[in-house]
């Protein structure tokens, strides 16, 4: 996650490079509660197999990933299993997310907890919103963005290298290599392709080193927000007073809360401490109903 990057955000639009290509969900999931622990469903094989991997191997410079490897104190196939295993816990949190949103089934735990991260309840409505068939207020919002991500996380179209550059992430050349990831998107068609990839930096490296799987889970879960919606969702808000009207609901680290949270998990302090300190947008400093 790179602190550097900071974007304007249009939040109910979806970048039109991935229009069309298959990551959107039905407007209903079935399946309400078969979430409560690691996603299980086309990625578990009958009778208890193992499940079939999602990332099957690194790209990049091998030498990149020796000393990565190295540094996590794990073999590749180690890695790789704890990376495909912690997808899997992500696109099963962002699903039972979206599905608590969806209207009808908003409960009051769901609607205390939307408050309590976003500052609004669900089914506020922005003056400026132009609801459509399936987004009528803030809580389709957040729910349609953890429905797509789950989507592409489970697509198994993301490539994931094992040190942070701008020459595997060409949106990371200014980031640091010791952020935990970082991320790529734009274009379209076969650039939009290439585009979408993930750079694992070294504090995940450390963080797989020390067992601290909240932290795997919290990197694997942001940075795919950043490559499907590109610059309309914000990079991070930063504090800077030009992006005041960002608020909670343009950055990543509320919407990771909020899944953490509604799973009756706790994100990284870091990424929490992070939504803490987002301003919230001006013309919802007192919508608390």
């Amino acid at each position: 996650m790179n602190d550097s990057r900071e974007f304007e955000v249009l939040p109910f639009e979806i970048a039109p490079q991935f229009e069309g290509e298959g990551f959107e969900m039905a407007d209903e999931y079935e399946g309400e509660g078969e979430y409560e622990g690691e996603y299980e469903g086309e990625y578990e094989a009958a009778g208890g197999a193992p499940a079939r991997a999602v990332v099957s191997g690194f790209s990049g410079p091998a030498a990149e990933c020796t000393a990565a490897l190295r540094r996590a104190g794990k073999t590749r196939a180690q890695a790789l299993a704890i990376i495909n295993a912690q997808i899997r816990v992500a696109i099963g949190l962002l699903r039972k997310a979206a599905t608590g949103l969806e209207r009808g089934r908003r409960t009051r735990a769901t609607r205390d907890l939307f408050l309590k991260i976003f500052r609004v309840r669900p089914e506020f409505v922005p003056t400026w919103l132009r609801p459509t068939a399936t987004i009528k207020d803030r809580g389709d919002v957040v729910a349609t963005r953890c429905r797509r991500v789950a989507e592409m996380l489970a697509s198994g179209g993301l490539r994931y290298f094992c040190a942070i550059n701008g020459t595997n992430c060409p949106a990371c050349a200014a980031a640091s290599p010791a952020d935990f990831g970082c991320s790529s998107w734009g274009g379209t068609g076969a650039a939009a392709r290439a585009s979408r990839v993930v750079c694992l930096g070294t504090s995940f490296w450390n963080a797989m080193r020390a067992g601290r799987i909240d932290e795997i889970l919290a990197t694997l879960m942001h940075e795919p927000f950043h490559i499907y919606f590109g610059q309309y969702v914000t990079e991070h808000e930063g504090g800077n007073p030009a992006h005041r009207h960002v608020g909670k609901f343009g950055g990543i680290y509320c919407i990771a809360r909020f899944v953490f949270e509604t799973n009756r998990r706790v994100a990284p302090k870091w990424s929490n401490d992070r939504c803490d300190t987002t301003p919230v947008r001006r013309e919802l400093e007192t919508s608390w109903s």
